[in-house]
């Protein structure tokens, strides 16, 4: 449906039946994996599903299992409510975590990793579900998985599958989730092109997105220390435009300038201060400091999004009858998933509670 205002009533509600900030930190009392388990098992949000996945399997395998299914089912309610409008800008959304889940394969499959290592990493939230995406990781290569997106007509399959070869001569997986963060992000604001609110705030999300992508793919590059001068072949990009379409995703609102100072920096931390005087300086502030003590991208990753989802769920108080409120709960949802996987992987490795809880972010 198209009313905006029955949508969010309905969010709203499940918005409010997310885990607050003290339940994470009672969950990060308890002493074991075992504890923990049974004290989702005892919620009405992951109980049925704590039970379900515990009579397949058991352990950590199980709780992340459960996890991934509750995340699953909560997004598939929020699209069987919605159509027309808020269900293709939605689906927009969406789409973003296929290419998560692709990226993931592919780049599993380069470095060697099994099956299992593979769909543990999964947001299963999108078009490709999670038996969909265990049946691609369980291609022997990365040639077959982009064959059998081609097979099942996928978005953005048969562009991914006339890119592979130069890539795969190269073994240059960052390259390749370049080029798909591109032919993503392309169409996504093509879509979002016309008028009115809902398209424009749309659009104001994929070039948010699009800006922190070019962040993090800089910054992984400075990681593994990967040249990332002009030398570097232009990936698939319509619009010319010389160095920038080697680097940096297009359609962003960070300047060309400040990107290519960025990928200029002679370390991480240097980038990292650089960051810290840009337009996002004040989540960036809060992300360095937790990177610091993580040492992981992947934090700097968390804190983006949770700034994403944090600005667009207060958009509701100035209109109720916008896409807001859906993309912050989604936003908020996917954040919760997040922490909770954190926890469950910490108590399952013995990890002292002050380093689990600097991995958690909260919106």
């Amino acid at each position: 449906m198209d009313d905006y205002g029955y949508l969010n009533a309905r969010v709203r509600s499940m918005n409010r039946d997310l885990f607050k900030s003290k339940f994470f930190q009672e969950l990060l009392n308890q002493p074991e994996l075992g504890n923990l388990v049974e004290t989702l098992q005892g919620t009405t949000l992951y109980g049925e599903d704590i039970s379900v996945a515990l009579a397949e399997s058991s352990g950590l395998n199980a709780i992340e299992k459960a996890l991934r299914h509750n995340l699953s089912r909560t997004f598939s309610k929020i699209l069987r409510m919605t159509s027309g409008e808020p269900r293709s800008l939605t689906c927009i959304l969406l789409n973003r975590w296929d290419i998560f889940n692709i990226k993931t394969i592919l780049r599993g499959k380069k470095v060697g990793r099994s099956k299992e290592e593979i769909v543990a990493a999964f947001v299963p939230v999108g078009e490709l579900d999670e038996p969909k995406l265990a049946e691609l990781a369980n291609q022997p290569d990365i040639k077959t998985v982009v064959d059998m997106l081609v097979t099942w007509g996928f978005h953005f399959a048969t562009l991914i599958a006339k890119a592979l070869p130069e890539f795969m001569e190269k073994g240059d997986i960052l390259g390749l989730e370049r080029a798909i963060d591109n032919l993503y992000f392309e169409w996504a604001l093509k879509e979002t092109k016309g008028e009115g609110e809902n398209k424009h705030i749309m659009k104001s999300l994929i070039v948010e997105h699009i800006d922190f992508a070019n962040i993090i793919n800089t910054l992984k590059l400075l990681s593994e220390k990967v040249s990332v001068g002009t030398e570097v072949k232009p990936l698939l990009q319509s619009t010319p435009g010389g160095p920038r379409e080697a680097m940096f995703i297009s359609g962003g609102s960070l300047e060309y300038s400040f990107l290519l100072a960025l990928s200029k920096c002679a370390t991480l931390e240097e980038a990292l201060g650089t960051l810290g005087n840009s337009k996002f300086s004040s989540i960036m502030e809060k992300a360095i400091s937790a990177y610091t003590k993580t040492r992981k991208l992947s934090t700097i990753e968390r804190f983006l999004e949770a700034f994403t989802s944090e600005k667009w769920s207060h958009l509701y108080k100035k209109d109720p009858l916008s896409i807001s409120i859906i993309l912050g709960f989604l936003g908020r949802k996917l954040n919760e998933f997040m922490n909770l996987r954190i926890i469950a992987r910490g108590k399952a490795h013995a990890v002292p509670v002050n380093i689990i809880k600097g991995d958690l972010v909260f919106v």
